[in-house]
């Protein structure tokens, strides 16, 4: 299965697609919508959305996974990251993709064994489990982005696997 994971953000919108058809996820391709701040809002937001549609046109994934928002944020905050998460829910409704979603800390938890790992340690994992370097200036962005797809690939393997078991 191809899965496109993003984790969406008004400035930096990290997104990566993964290929998890062999039991082993690989990096088909991953990188950052950066959107200057000096933009307001719905031209960012309509950048955004642009690369999204020509990234899922250009690598046609089987399923989209973003981040959920968390409680906990300023009301401005949470109030953009709700654009950039409609953004990308428009995107993968383009193309009728399913569209899951996952908890900060359960993708966290997922390539790290830890829901409270920090960004480096996301970063590290995710690596580790892609066997790929990241780097640039918004890495976390891009790791973060990739670990929502692996973490989308590992609950379709528990999934399958439980299903298995019940049979």
């Amino acid at each position: 299965m191809i899965i496109l994971g993003i984790d969406p953000a008004t400035r930096n919108t990290g997104w990566g697609i993964i290929d998890d058809r062999t039991g082993q996820p690989t990096v088909i391709d991953s990188g950052v919508i950066s959107v200057g701040s000096s933009h307001k809002m719905p031209a960012r937001l309509n950048q955004t959305l642009k690369v999204l549609i020509s990234k899922i046109a250009e690598h046609r994934p089987h399923h989209v996974a973003i981040e959920s928002g968390f409680v906990g944020q300023r009301v401005n905050v949470a109030l953009a990251i709700g654009y950039a998460r409609a953004v990308a829910m428009i995107a993968a409704a383009q193309f009728d993709l399913p569209l899951f979603e996952y908890a900060p800390a359960t993708i966290k938890k997922a390539v790290t064994s830890r829901g409270n790992a920090d960004k480096g340690m996301v970063l590290r994992a995710v690596e580790a489990i892609l066997n790929i370097n990241i780097t640039g200036s918004h890495a976390d962005d891009e790791a973060d982005a990739l670990a929502i797809a692996i973490c989308h690939s590992s609950h379709l393997t528990e999934k399958a696997l439980n299903a298995g078991a019940k049979e």
